[in-house]
């Protein structure tokens, strides 16, 4: 009974008129409706307080791991509709904490608790739909609840919706969500928006706005972002302060547990960058930086095992450590563990231990060692050539998905014409594309650019090779370069032309340089020689055939003969007959090397074994000439022979007048006659000798 208030004054209603009493009843509910008004607000304030008091007793009990006894209050605020006891209640059904782990009934109370506003609810039944740990994996819901968890303030919900959308490709999305969420103090994402910056794989490469957001996340307590900072200082001049703030950043970001740090550190004392060299404390971090998970550590290790640098030399504890370091997707540990057979520096034991290695890592599921494996049989280096096993293990491994390997066994039917349908070749190199092989991509684009067993499609294969050049592949902008040469569209081709010459990529320079020497809008014979020397650098042999070209001719540069000769050797001695005919021509002549006809000789032979008909010709001319070796009018004669059936009138004009003269045969003036009628057809002076021939008959 509620008796909290009493009249001040009582009244005798039998004496009182009905308007007495109606007045006397104004004037009490004049006190009394507020009072009750305000007795039940106290109460329904009294009820919340006590529901959140409670609350925050189930939260004590459960960081205690009290959870039985949380779950009642957990429950029962739920079945308030209060959004925080759904969410706590789901957290301790999920993890089977005070009962049986039931995900199923989590995301239930997730759910609730979500659609009762709760921002975390939303995040952790999304963390469910994107994993798909026991149930159902739902990319589409966990999305949406990201976005909601993002909109609603939580920004760890903005990070794991900035990874989704960077699965996807999608960089400019992804890079909003990870800045917001790092503005936020959630330091994860500045370093996930620095790696993007940094790479450049996906967008232009900006090492300034990397460093910015690594510095945010470093001083956010981001041990990753520290490490990653450091990185970007070590492309600076290295002064000696910039080594000691590497230094001190690697440190810091080791002794907090970041083990990649520990690697990095451990770079550092092996080779005494701004530290005294100490190959003790070298092999202490990268020991700890591998045995916690971090392979680059594991392959530094087992380098310095292999080499005996601060340890005992042990090539099979090298090749253990490598072996682990590439089974767990480290390209470098692979790279090295390759490389010890092709230096062939291994005993038979050890090779054949580390044989047993690959085989074993291969047999037990590891597709990125079978096609390694595969690579060793192809070209039989540290085992027998084997392309048959070499075919199977690439088989394997694409069964399993490992794209580098489809794109092999494509590229094998292909190049060995095996008897393959064109189909089963696009299929393939589909296959590899769709798994992420840019090398596959590639390859396809070229089929249906050429319509190679499939329908001619060029806007596919631009379509691929713009895709692939914007993604840091730069033979594919050289391939899309030369689709807007051919389409005549010289400034766009020169453009990416340009783009994958500075990703080193040889053709790329090669074709500027081309198109500077050669275009009538764009003549540029300095530039020319650039492009052509920077294409040399990288490798190209046709590059350094064009520059040698340039120094011979003096083309927009001193002419200088040493330089081309030296150029033609380089070239030369990576079997480019048209360099080795050209340097041959220099020992002929003694134009920037001493002339040696001996040399000449053995140059022309092995650009005309080469099937280059004008080094044979050069070594026809040798021959018949007989000023710097012995005359042979015979030998001259037979590859005159041979050179003029391949239309090579010089050859046909020489020929005919060794039978004109009878040099070394019968003279036959009917045979030189018909050869200079033959060699008119493309060389002057033969259409005189023929005319005069003629003449004479008359």
């Amino acid at each position: 009974m509620l008796t909290y208030f009493k009249l001040q004054k009582s009244y005798n209603f039998k004496n009182t008129t009905y308007i007495e009493i109606e007045t006397f009843m104004k004037k009490k509910y004049m006190i009394i409706v507020p009072l009750i008004f305000t007795f039940i607000t106290i109460l329904a304030y009294f009820f919340i307080f006590q529901n959140k008091a409670d609350m925050s007793q189930g939260l004590e009990l459960y960081k205690q791991g009290k959870y039985k006894e949380a779950s009642e209050i957990f429950s029962l605020n739920c079945q308030k509709d209060d959004a925080q006891g759904c969410t706590y209640l789901g957290n301790l059904y999920l993890n089977g904490n005070g009962f049986k782990k039931d995900t199923s009934k989590a995301m239930k109370l997730y759910d609730k608790g979500c659609g009762l506003g709760d921002k975390t609810a939303c995040y952790n039944l999304a963390l469910i739909y994107e994993e798909g740990n026991e149930t159902p994996k739902n990319l589409a819901k966990a999305q949406s609840l990201y976005t909601s968890s993002c909109d609603n303030g939580l920004l760890l919900g903005c990070e794991r919706l900035g990874m989704m959308y960077e699965k996807a490709s999608d960089i400019t999305r992804s890079l909003q969500l990870y800045e917001k969420a790092c503005s936020g103090r959630v330091f994860t994402s500045c370093l996930k928006a620095g790696i993007i910056y940094e790479d450049g794989k996906k967008i232009d490469k900006n090492i300034s706005e990397a460093g910015e957001f690594f510095v945010k996340g470093c001083d956010g307590g981001e041990l990753g972002a520290c490490t990653h900072l450091a990185n970007i200082y070590g492309l600076s001049n290295q002064t000696q302060e910039v080594q000691l703030k590497r230094l001190e950043l690697y440190k810091k970001s080791c002794d907090g547990g970041n083990f990649l740090g520990c690697y990095h550190l451990g770079e550092m004392y092996k080779d005494g960058n701004g530290v005294l060299q100490n190959s003790s404390k070298a092999i202490s971090l990268f020991t700890s930086s591998c045995e916690h998970g971090e392979l680059k550590g594991c392959t530094a290790l087992g380098n310095l095992y292999y080499i005996g640098q601060g340890v005992k030399q042990d090539s099979p504890k090298a090749l253990k450590l490598l072996l682990k370091s590439c089974n767990g997707g480290e390209l470098e540990g692979c790279y090295n563990l390759a490389t010890l057979y092709f230096r062939k520096t291994l005993s038979q034991k050890e090779n054949a231990y580390a044989l047993n290695l690959y085989h074993k890592s291969c047999d037990g599921g590891n597709l990125k060692v079978c096609t390694e494996l595969g690579m060793l049989y192809a070209d039989g280096t540290g085992v027998d050539k084997n392309p048959i096993k070499s075919l199977n293990l690439y088989q394997k491994a694409c069964n399993g998905g490992e794209a580098i390997a489809c794109n092999q066994i494509a590229s094998i039917y292909e190049k060995d014409n095996l008897k393959r349908s064109k189909g089963e070749i696009l299929e393939l190199y589909t296959k590899a594309c769709r798994g992420g092989d840019k090398s596959g991509c590639y390859n396809l684009a070229l089929l249906y650019e050429k319509g190679d067993g499939v329908k001619v499609d060029a806007l596919k294969a631009i379509g691929i090779y713009e895709k692939l050049c914007e993604g840091g592949f730069e033979k594919a902008c050289n391939a899309l370069g030369v689709i807007y040469e051919k389409a005549q569209n010289p400034t766009k081709a020169m453009s990416l032309y340009e783009k994958a010459c500075s990703k080193s990529e040889p053709k790329g320079c090669y074709n500027l340089a081309t198109i500077y020497g050669t275009s009538s809008d764009f003549k540029d014979d300095v530039k020319s020689a650039i492009y052509f020397a920077r294409g040399c650098d990288s490798g190209d042999m046709k590059s350094c055939i064009g520059i040698a070209n340039i120094y011979n001719e003096g083309k927009g540069i001193t002419k200088d003969d040493v330089k081309a000769s030296k150029l033609y050797k380089k070239a030369c001695d990576n079997n480019d007959s048209t360099a080795c005919n050209a340097l041959g021509w220099k020992y002929e002549n003694g134009e920037g090397v001493t002339q040696n006809g001996a040399k000449a000789q053995m140059l022309y032979t092995k650009a005309c074994d080469s099937n280059n008909t004008v080094a044979c010709y050069n070594l026809a001319v040798l021959y018949d000439d007989g000023k710097l070796i012995t005359q042979d009018s015979k030998k001259a004669l037979e590859i005159y022979d041979k050179t003029c059936k391949q239309n090579y009138y010089k050859s046909c004009n020489n020929m005919a007048i060794i039978y004109f003269k009878g040099k070394g045969v019968n003279k036959d003036e009917k045979i030189a006659r018909n050869l200079f009628k033959k060699a008119c057809g493309g060389d002057d002076r033969a259409c005189l000798n023929y005319e005069t021939l003629q003449k004479a008959k008359r």
